[in-house]
């Protein structure tokens, strides 16, 4: 708290004395307002679908192997804060089941992998509920819905679990929202894996370079359908992209999430667990075309991600001032406070079960007691 304070009153006496500097000619007003931008970010996509442009990139595998980001060998938690309208969105209901139907929502996450198994990814679709699904090598699939609308321009927090006996977990603003029982086994990413070639038709990328070669299988991809398949069919609407802002990214080999949670106030921390930490706070507000950065700290990290900017109009990712923690600042200088709105009251646990919920996953104790998982679905 104290280093906090300083940090805070540091950063006062930095902005007073370049407002003094630009009040007396020493620096120009761009620089004194370059300074007092806040360094608190998150990426605005806006949906194109084309030509590999306009989303982000982090890699799961190399040649020499698979990265910490390359998720699914193990139970996973994948959380992140989205924002979104249903207006800026093209995808309609997604039918949930025994499918790879999440495909056709507009995709937030896309681990895909084109005509293969061992794949995953998040999409919301035209109710704005939260869709998740996985695939596992024998090309079993499950998608399961949630059932809260995240597009109404609000911040939400949104967690999905997958353990590595199939179960799936989808939560919204710290509350269950669905789960359903699906594929089991490895999902992770194979080793030793060339892209897959699917045609003149398919995987063209930008300006047909690609010549039909999957080249974006090895990446998860942040807000777009990594083949732009779409595209390649003439209807990005097909398989669409998401549009609105993505921040702080935790990937985790552990089920973080068993009951109600308080969701996060502040950005996440790193800890054992994270195997890929995306704050996407390199700023400045703008175009974002270079490096993400993860602060994961654990064995082999950081993985980090790229931007790959552009599209016609409107052009992304951008960074934004918008994110879901803080104040952030208008071109007048007028402070706008944007704090998650909650849909509903969470539910509030018998007070001899309620524990509060942390960022830190519970490890297993050593006693024969057996150890908590997430609800399941039901008959």
């Amino acid at each position: 708290m104290i280093a906090q304070g300083w940090r805070g009153w540091s950063r006062k006496l930095t902005v007073g004395v370049l407002l003094l500097a630009g009040a007396i000619g020493w620096l120009s007003p761009a620089a004194v307002a370059a300074q007092d931008e806040p360094d608190n970010y998150s990426l605005r996509f806006y949906g194109h679908g084309v030509e590999d442009i306009d989303r982000a990139k982090i890699p799961v595998q190399t040649d020499a192997g698979s990265l910490p980001t390359d998720i699914g060998a193990s139970d996973f938690t994948i959380e992140f804060w989205l924002r979104g309208a249903l207006s800026e969105n093209r995808s309609g209901m997604v039918t949930c089941g025994e499918n790879e139907d999440w495909i056709y929502g507009s995709i937030v996450l896309d681990r895909d992998r084109f005509a293969e198994g061992r794949k995953f990814g998040l999409s919301i679709d035209g109710g704005g509920r939260v869709v998740f699904g996985v695939t596992n090598q024998a090309r079993e699939a499950r998608t399961v819905c949630g059932v809260t609308n995240v597009l109404d321009n609000d911040w939400h927090h949104i967690a999905v679990q997958r353990a590595r006996d199939g179960q799936l977990w989808v939560y919204v603003d710290g509350r269950l929202d669905g789960t359903a029982a699906g594929p089991v086994g490895d999902i992770s990413y194979p080793d030793n894996t060339s892209v897959t070639f699917q045609g003149p038709t398919y995987c063209l990328g930008p300006n047909g370079t690609w010549a039909g070669f999957c080249r974006n299988e090895p990446f998860l991809v942040i807000a777009a359908e990594k083949h732009d398949a779409g595209a390649s069919e003439g209807n990005p609407a097909a398989y669409p992209s998401f549009s609105g802002w993505v921040d702080e990214l935790r990937l985790s080999t552990v089920l973080r999430y068993a009951e109600p949670f308080v969701v996060p106030a502040t950005p996440f921390a790193s800890d054992p667990a994270t195997v890929g930490l995306y704050h996407f706070d390199e700023g400045p507000a703008g175009p974002c075309t270079g490096t993400i950065i993860d602060s994961a700290d654990g064995s082999g990290s950081p993985t980090n991600g790229d931007c790959f900017y552009g599209g016609a109009g409107v052009a992304g990712p951008e960074y934004s001032l918008s994110n879901p923690f803080a104040a952030v600042v208008t071109p007048t200088g007028t402070p706008v406070i944007v704090l998650p709105t909650p849909t509903a009251t969470p539910t509030v646990l018998p007070t001899s079960t309620q524990r509060a919920a942390t960022n830190t996953p519970v490890m297993p104790t050593a006693t024969a007691t057996s150890t908590t998982r997430p609800p399941t679905a039901t008959s």
